[in-house]
């Protein structure tokens, strides 16, 4: 399974947490009561970095979004954000095997825009 995006590295050891091994070592019951929230801005996505990048002054219009991303984010930038991506991925992804997807909610208090 690969994350919905297509951001690769080589940096492998970059996307583990090492304290999510403790945390995931620990039993539970997948149809528990137990839910567990995550919040998405600045939390799971950096919605601040994002839109300092966004917000970047160019004198080209872009078709969509992702070419618009491309041209202002910077090498560094992009490689940030895939390890972050990684590390996001694997911890959900850890935390869904775990409890269930059932059980796992995102949230946001953002307003849309």
């Amino acid at each position: 399974v690969k994350p919905h995006f297509t951001l690769t590295s080589t940096h492998s050891s970059l996307y583990t947490l090492p304290h999510l091994n403790i945390i995931m070592n620990q039993t539970m019951n997948r149809n528990s009561n137990t839910v567990i929230v995550f919040d998405y801005d600045d939390t799971l996505f950096p919605t601040t970095k994002y839109q300092a990048i966004m917000a970047r002054r160019t004198e080209v219009s872009y078709m969509n979004k992702c070419q618009e991303l491309q041209a202002k984010i910077s090498e560094d930038e992009m490689k940030s954000l895939t390890n972050l991506s990684w590390c996001t991925f694997n911890l959900l992804s850890s935390y869904i095997k775990k409890y269930s997807n059932k059980n796992i909610c995102i949230v946001s208090a953002s307003s849309k825009g």
